[in-house]
């Protein structure tokens, strides 16, 4: 039958998180544990981990946390510049791993005759090129279509030319474009040609 495995992550990525993490352990509510290890309190933390394991309720599994995003790299910095800064700490975003995930890598490069060309640089320059034309095509597009929308309003909102006015003598009904009334038949003012409204 299946179990439901109550699981706690990050582990060691503060002392006030690995405290509340312990606490649980040691009421026996905890499955399992991930630790990070690249934080600045992790050794301290691990020797708490361990000293009390053997105590715990229940024997939590451990398992290692993988971080890209934040304290400091557990290899040498040299063998991974383009994800820490000069000290050795994480420098990068999940925009720049989504990036990265979708576009060549910018440190590709080929050797020919001693001569680097880095043409990973360049295809993904080209990409972001390509990414950031569509975006604006499509604010651009969606700008338009606002400003369409509010003139087809305006235009909706202008009063309608009258298909009739009132002849001034008889006060009769009569076409808008009528230049002698069918009623009285008399001759319209040279005024009285253009339709008006129901104000006018």
């Amino acid at each position: 039958m299946p179990q439901i495995e109550i699981h706690a992550d990050d582990y060691a990525i503060s002392p006030h998180s690995s405290e509340d993490i312990l606490n649980c352990l040691r009421a026996g509510k905890l499955d399992g544990v991930s630790v990070l290890t690249n934080m600045s309190c992790f050794e301290e933390y691990a020797v708490k981990l361990k000293a009390e394991y053997d105590s715990f309720p229940k024997k939590p599994r451990l398992t290692v946390h993988l971080n890209f995003m934040e304290g400091h790299c557990a290899a040498d910095p040299a063998e991974v510049p383009h994800l820490v800064d000069e000290n050795g700490y994480f420098n990068i975003s999940w925009g720049t791993l989504f990036k990265w995930n979708y576009t060549p890598k910018v440190f590709l490069e080929l050797k020919i005759n001693d001569v680097e060309i880095r043409y990973g640089a360049f295809v993904t320059a080209v990409i972001n090129f390509l990414i950031m034309a569509f975006v604006i095509f499509l604010l651009v597009k969606a700008i338009n279509k606002i400003s369409e929308l509010g003139f087809k309003k305006k235009k909706e909102e202008e009063p309608a030319k009258p298909k009739t006015k009132i002849c001034p003598y008889c006060k009769s009904e009569i076409p808008a474009d009528a230049v002698k009334c069918g009623h009285c038949t008399s001759d319209l003012p040279a005024e009285e040609l253009a339709p008006q409204t129901e104000n006018g």
